[in-house]
């Protein structure tokens, strides 16, 4: 299939973003793809969102209503979708430069599709995440922002569930893979991510619903159990240090022994 007939959407989803959402609408738009579908799903913002949005005229479609979280607004999208392979990018984050077209070089037909992404701490670049969907029975070891999934997955899977508030990625990802979805590594850096994102702040509350899609499709054991106790704890260690003088060592863990990879 010639790359430029691949009809690719990207859906943003946003709540009183006013302060990024046009950084992230640029990095799609300027991706200059010939065939693009760009949907913003906007939560019922009332800080100035939507005057930005209404500034970008008929470059991307947008909706404005209240929603019931993340899951709820990513599934408006998608449903609204009419391209082959969609991209979910939040209003926090954006595309690095030929995203889109690196996406429709490596398309293979129905699958999951992924590459590296940058990340952005306290405005600094905080190094690059290499995922490995190999690894996704272990933790969430695929980048949200730079993951693309095709429409015939979405209807054969499912859509993200509501009752995640935090780990919905995660468990719609994990859901696919068990059952036999195939998942394709694009060789390029393809996002930029803020970690003041919602799974960052609210980091405990997604590695629990993590483990509870753990034990949802994978039926985990005692030794995976006491696992799981040892690495909250571990995370937990590392959240209260990374802001003190010990936070270069912890910073070189997680580069060394984190389950992603990270340089």
């Amino acid at each position: 299939m010639e790359q430029q007939t691949i009809r690719i959407t990207v859906v943003t989803i946003v709540y009183n973003g006013v302060d990024s959402i046009a950084t992230a609408i640029r990095s799609v738009i300027d991706q200059q793809y010939p065939n693009l579908e760009y949907i913003v799903v906007d939560g019922g913002s009332t800080d100035g969102t939507l005057d930005v949005l209404k500034g970008f005229g008929d470059q991307i479609q947008w909706i404005s209503e209240p929603d019931e979280g993340i899951s709820d607004a990513f599934n408006k999208g998608i449903r609204k979708a009419t391209g082959q392979i969609i991209g979910l990018l939040n209003a926090d984050d954006c595309y690095l430069p030929g995203t889109l077209q690196a996406v429709a070089r490596g398309f293979r037909g129905e699958g999951v599709y992924y590459g590296a992404m940058q990340l952005i701490e306290n405005n600094q670049p905080g190094g690059t995440y290499h995922p490995n969907h190999e690894l996704l029975e272990k933790d969430m070891t695929l980048c949200h922002p730079a993951t693309f999934i095709t429409a015939g997955l979405y209807k054969k899977h499912g859509l993200y569930r509501t009752d995640y508030r935090y780990a919905m990625d995660y468990e719609l990802l994990l859901r696919m893979k068990t059952s036999g979805a195939p998942f394709y590594c694009i060789p390029e850096t393809l996002a930029r991510m803020s970690t003041q994102g919602v799974s960052n702040m609210h980091w405990e509350e997604a590695f629990d619903e993590v483990q509870r899609a753990r034990k949802l499709y994978l039926a985990p054991g005692p030794l995976d159990r006491y696992r799981i106790w040892v690495v909250k704890w571990r995370k937990r260690l590392g959240h209260a240090l990374e802001g003190g003088p010990l936070a270069p060592a912890v910073a070189a863990y997680r580069r060394n022994f984190s389950t992603i990879r990270k340089t």
